[in-house]
């Protein structure tokens, strides 16, 4: 990635973490789950989650690096 998505990402990783979520086109989100849902885990997982009719998936990490390399890899396919 070049710099400017790694700050990017940065951005949206310090915004996941201090509890907001992020939603992309309305089709595309990434938050901390277990700030939503109450006695889902106790353990921070974040979910990744995508509407979109052409890349349907939804997923829980345990860890935030590999949500927002996700969120990334498919808000770009979204672009194209």
């Amino acid at each position: 990635m070049t710099s400017g998505s790694d700050r990017l990402m940065a951005q949206y990783r310090r915004v996941v973490l201090d509890g907001c979520g992020i939603d992309y086109r309305n089709r595309l989100s990434v938050c901390k789950i277990t700030d939503y849902k109450e006695g889902v885990r106790k353990r921070p997982t974040y979910q990744v989650h995508c509407e979109d009719s052409r890349f349907l998936f939804s997923h829980l990490y345990y860890n935030i690096n590999e949500a927002m390399l996700k969120f990334f890899e498919i808000k770009k396919k979204i672009n194209r």
